[in-house]
């Protein structure tokens, strides 16, 4: 989800009143399977605020066009990777100027 943000919490019930406005199902776009868009946040199988862009990668926090629904699970699998894939990018930098 957004983090402590009022505005995050904002964009995220705005996105599941427009899905459940919709009237159709909603698929997560990370595993392919039905939110329920009953179940709290919180809950592994809930809706969750996903980003399209990621922050790290420039996107925009509060951007209605860079925001989806995910299940919450999905979204934070997600973010682990990223997570590793960045600590793996800091350890392989070189920290002097040239090779010794």
């Amino acid at each position: 989800m957004g983090g402590r943000d009022p505005r995050s919490r904002a964009l995220r019930a705005w996105l599941i009143k427009m899905a459940r406005q919709s009237g159709q199902l909603t698929f997560c776009p990370r595993c392919a399977q039905v939110i329920d868009l009953d179940l709290p946040g919180r809950h592994r199988d809930g809706p969750a605020m996903g980003h399209i862009l990621g922050l790290f990668d420039g996107g925009e926090e509060l951007d209605p066009d860079n925001v989806r629904l995910e299940h919450t699970r999905c979204n934070s699998a997600a973010e682990n990777r990223q997570r590793v894939v960045r600590r793996r990018m800091a350890a392989q930098t070189p920290t002097a100027s040239r090779a010794w």
